[in-house]
């Protein structure tokens, strides 16, 4: 076991030789199956090739649970595939099924059998981890399609291209500093997994722009009132704590006197509600806040808020809503329009974010794969892919960051019962 999790760190450290060194020390112990899976990762550096090619593996779950996104995906490479600009490259499909005897059965087929120049894929944080640590002794480029954050990597040829929550965050921070120039903030959040990590990543970004936030609350999941947690936000809780504020029982009253406690006026303390939730959650949570006279508070969001169940739900109390992502799917743009009109006609369907990722994603695999008349090499994908800058794409310019293929999300606001893209100072 120590061998073994010596091999995992000298492959993050990007030591593979002596990664594999310190496989070749591992034996069989009669209990677990560190031996075997030592022995089918060091078969793989006796059956590397860096043989250059023109195809690309794509591995997706077109069986089982996930096969609706597999097929999601599948179109957009389809799409892509059927450019002109594509003539000469060649993708490669398989099915990874639901277990990992067939997502490594099926790596082993686009690896070793047709020795592809690099992987796109899978879809899941588990399979991706599988597949960056091979693909690392292999010295095959892949690009994972896992929305997961925080995913295992194993040192250079692991890649990773969806939007994350961080990016969302940061957008989102950027512009209440910068556009909305607020500085306080309330939290509104759920009661999963989501909602704090979430929170742990919007803690730093807040934190370290000087926004300071001023109240937060915390519902449980799948909630469909929210009246509780908003009156303890504005201070309507507990009204015998502002019984000064209302009118006396006898006498004149003063101004702005509350008649009665229920007529007691909010007390806001932040300018920016910051609720990171679906759209359908959100678009219950929006009508309590005319509900309970909060008015004047920005509603600000992640990608969840991308649906039609947030304008549906909301109302006219989701007018002016902002929030983050990185494809909208009404925007004018040409590149946009094009790729919408393109999916509708394949799938029947409007194409969704991931959609529009991978038809992004692979069209910079046709970018790479023809910026070389001849065969591309697994090292030559790599350093091409690493050269990426400000690539246009559907979902915005991408730029090779750190292992990721970076995107800088949109701002999206609610506008005349619909969704358009918000111009901003940038």
């Amino acid at each position: 076991m120590a061998l073994y999790e010596s091999y995992h760190q000298l492959l993050k450290d990007l030591s593979p030789e002596d990664a594999i060194k310190t496989l070749q020390g591992i034996e069989d112990d009669g209990a677990s199956d560190l031996y075997k899976r030592a022995q089918d990762i060091l078969q793989l550096t006796r059956e590397k090739s860096g043989n250059p090619t023109r195809k690309i593996g794509v591995l997706l779950p077109l069986s089982g649970e996930l096969a609706p996104f597999g097929q999601e995906v599948l179109q957009s490479i389809q799409i892509a595939g059927q450019l002109a600009v594509s003539e000469g490259v060649e993708f490669l499909v398989e099915d990874v099924g639901q277990g990992p005897d067939q997502l490594l059965k099926a790596w082993q087929k686009l690896v070793v059998g047709e020795k592809v120049s690099a992987l796109l894929g899978p879809l899941t944080a588990k399979e991706t981890e599988m597949v960056f640590e091979r693909s690392e002794v292999a010295a095959v480029p892949v690009i994972s399609l896992a929305p997961k954050e925080g995913l295992e990597t194993f040192g250079q040829f692991g890649f990773r291209s969806t939007l994350t929550v961080e990016d969302q965050v940061k957008k989102v921070a950027d512009f209440i500093q910068t556009d909305l120039k607020a500085k306080k903030i309330g939290v509104l959040f759920p009661d999963s997994a989501y909602g704090y990590d979430v929170m742990d990543r919007a803690t730093k970004e807040f934190k370290a722009r000087d926004l300071d936030i001023t109240e937060m609350q915390v519902y449980p999941h799948n909630a469909t009132d929210f009246k509780e947690q908003l009156r303890r936000m504005a201070r309507l809780d507990f009204p015998k704590l502002r019984k000064d504020e209302i009118c006396p029982k006898k006498g004149p009253g003063f101004e702005g006197c509350a008649k009665k406690p229920t007529d007691l006026r909010p007390l806001i303390d932040f300018e920016v509600l910051f609720v990171p939730d679906s759209a359908e959650t959100v678009g219950l949570l929006l009508p309590t806040l005319p509900y309970l006279r909060m008015y004047g508070v920005q509603v600000v969001g992640l990608s969840g808020f991308n649906s039609k169940r947030l304008l549906e739900r909301g109302g006219e109390a989701a007018e002016g809503v902002i929030f983050a992502d990185g494809y909208l799917s009404t925007a004018k743009d040409f590149p946009t329009r094009f790729f919408r009109e393109q999916y509708q006609r394949m799938a029947k369907k409007e194409p969704t974010r991931l959609s529009a990722e991978v038809f992004d994603l692979a069209m910079i695999v046709i970018d790479i794969m023809k910026s070389s008349p001849g065969m591309v090499s697994r090292e030559d994908f790599k350093q091409r892919l690493k050269s990426i800058r400000d690539f246009a794409g559907v979902t915005g310019l991408i730029t090779y960051e750190n292992q990721r293929l970076k995107k800088d999300p949109k701002l999206i606001v609610v506008r005349d019962g619909g969704f358009q893209e918000l111009r901003t100072h940038d």
